[in-house]
């Protein structure tokens, strides 16, 4: 049975006090003891500078131990698409200048990812695939809890097949595996290359044409991602919409032509 917690004692990491019925554990951070205030309400910061709470409540050993649910960040926009390269104008830069877990319990070391704090899509000068990385806006991405197997993250994506007897005609598929995509409009974007060739003198120039199609999920959308088998889900039956590559021309000074080259979730409107 741990001691109460006590007003006038320095409490150093892995220190556990009991305080108003409930076990506290010391966190690692600040290294040196600390005191005087109760360990609901002492504030602290980790080695990057974050602020946490001093102090974490005590549940025991986590060997074996796997919760149902992860606590993870989402992203509801995704870089636009070039018209000039068809590839993102940017790289959002993801998780960087992250701190060590805070609250491990001594006999299991530093190995479990409770109290670890991580920066998402804030830092400049990601080289990726351009040099910008701008900061995602704060609208757009979140914190959210996600059932535990579903790879550690919250993901909304569009898939494509070609329809089986029509030529140029594609189906586009739309799919989540997390319910905050709900009650969202999901913008999709599609992507035609379009290729103008000159035959004489020879000259080709490739531009890519994007689509932005806006789309209201329903439940065929919501799918788990650790377990979905592609080849059963991507029926006509489960499509969002349609598109039709235009057809290609050709005369006798040159041609254009059209490819499907791309298809992906673009952003989701902010809701919840």
């Amino acid at each position: 049975m741990a001691d109460a917690w006590n007003p006038a004692t320095s409490y150093s990491p892995g220190a556990i006090v009991t305080y108003n019925g409930q076990t506290y554990y010391r966190s690692q951070y600040p290294a040196t003891g600390t005191g005087g205030t109760p360990p609901n309400q002492e504030m602290n910061v980790d080695s990057e500078g974050d602020l946490i709470r001093t102090w974490t409540i005590f549940v025991g050993g986590y060997s074996g131990y796997q919760p149902k649910f992860a606590t993870v960040y989402f992203r509801i926009i995704e870089p636009p698409l070039s018209s000039e390269t068809g590839l993102p104008d940017f790289g959002y830069a993801g998780g960087q200048f992250g701190a060590g877990n805070a609250y491990a319990p001594i006999e299991n070391g530093i190995g479990y990812v409770f109290g670890s704090t991580i920066e998402m899509d804030q830092a400049k000068n990601n080289p990726s695939p351009t040099p910008d990385s701008p900061v995602c806006p704060a609208e757009f991405c979140g914190v959210a809890m996600q059932q535990w197997g579903e790879n550690g993250f919250v993901a909304c994506g569009v898939d494509s097949t070609p329809h089986p007897t029509i030529p140029r005609k594609y189906y586009i598929y739309v799919l989540f595996n997390h319910p905050l995509y709900f009650r969202r409009t999901i913008t999709v974007v599609t992507q035609i290359k379009k290729t103008v060739t000159v035959f004489d003198p020879f000259e080709e120039t490739v531009t890519y044409e994007n689509t932005y199609t806006p789309y209201g999920p329903d439940d065929r959308n919501y799918i788990s991602f650790s377990t979905i088998q592609y080849g059963s889900y991507l029926v006509p039956a489960n499509a969002a919409f349609e598109i039709v590559v235009p057809p290609d021309e050709t005369t006798s000074t040159g041609s254009t032509t059209y490819q499907f080259s791309a298809r992906g979730f673009q952003e989701a409107t902010p809701n919840d």
